[in-house]
């Protein structure tokens, strides 16, 4: 008994639901069910990164996307939903999985971890004990 052929379709959107990538025409390895797992919950995108790893099939069937838009520009910061789309015999699937887009680090200081040494915090400003009460004005 021949199968029929099954089409799943990778896309990513940003917060505002446009679409931001489109990995289309994935075809599933023979033995391969559709479905969606991806190898991180947040990843940071750089110049020879390891980008996100989308698995769409049971067989290990996997897109990486690199963090870039169609246009080839790095996205920002943020949430993005992964979906997975699939068509088999007529039948309609989907899946969908929130990512998050951590800065860049790719020499912003705003994109990486804070440059310098850590701030430190306003000093808590102490009284001698009572500390007086704040008093209410009445109007």
């Amino acid at each position: 008994m021949l199968r029929d052929p099954q089409t799943v379709t990778v896309n990513v959107f940003n917060p505002a639901g446009e679409l931001v990538r489109q990995f289309t025409a994935q075809s599933l390895s023979p033995s391969s069910t559709a479905g969606l797992t991806l190898k991180s919950a947040a990843f940071s995108p750089s110049a020879g990164g390891p980008g996100l790893a989308i698995q769409y099939g049971s067989a290990g069937d996997t897109v990486t996307w690199d963090g870039r838009d169609a246009g080839g520009a790095l996205v920002s910061p943020g949430s993005y939903l992964v979906t997975v789309s699939s068509t088999q015999g007529g039948v309609a699937q989907r899946w969908e999985k929130a990512v998050t887009v951590l800065g860049h680090g790719g020499g912003d200081p705003l994109d990486g971890p804070w440059p310098g040494p850590t701030p430190a915090a306003p000093p808590t400003p102490s009284c001698a004990s009572p500390c007086p009460r704040p008093r209410r004005a009445w109007r």
